[in-house]
């Protein structure tokens, strides 16, 4: 089952489920649990190239914090502005890379969950600007290279 609860515009209307698995796809994770750390450290190495990148340029991206442990599941970056964020995000999908812009809304906009709203700028202005590129253990070295190559091009 899966309802996010946003429109079509991807803006959230009411509370949703995020729930998708069943007994099969938890039958699947148990087979899967053996290649965990193998997928693990090819995540890893993927992230560590995208940050050997990315500390050559001017795109923020969050801090990882050394002594705590990552799934590296995510790779954000954070962009100047929401509208150069979309231009990425464009650029990105012609090139036949998908990305996702999680994190977004910023959770003090979710006011239909019972809570008032409270400004948090830093918080509203990261929820507009954040895109996260591929980051997952079936990634070669050329895809990466290719999503590097990209950015980099998005630049000139």
């Amino acid at each position: 089952m899966r309802y996010f609860g946003l429109d079509l515009e991807g803006h959230v209307q009411n509370s949703g489920l995020n729930g998708k698995n069943s007994e099969i796809h938890a039958a699947f994770g148990l087979c899967n649990l053996e290649a965990w750390e193998e997928r693990l450290k090819i995540r890893e190495d993927i992230y560590k190239r995208y940050i050997h990148f990315f500390s050559q340029t001017e795109w923020e991206i969050p801090q990882h914090r050394e002594h705590l442990n990552s799934n590296y599941s995510y790779f954000p970056i954070i962009c100047k502005s929401e509208e150069q964020r979309q231009t990425l995000e464009n650029h990105l999908y012609e090139k036949g890379i998908q990305t996702k812009r999680y994190f977004t809304p910023s959770l003090n906009m979710l006011t239909h969950l019972g809570s008032e709203y409270q400004e948090m700028p830093i918080s509203e202005s990261i929820a507009q600007r954040i895109l996260c590129i591929p980051m997952h253990a079936d990634l070669s070295h050329g895809d990466v290279e290719f999503v590097i190559e990209c950015i980099k091009n998005f630049r000139k």
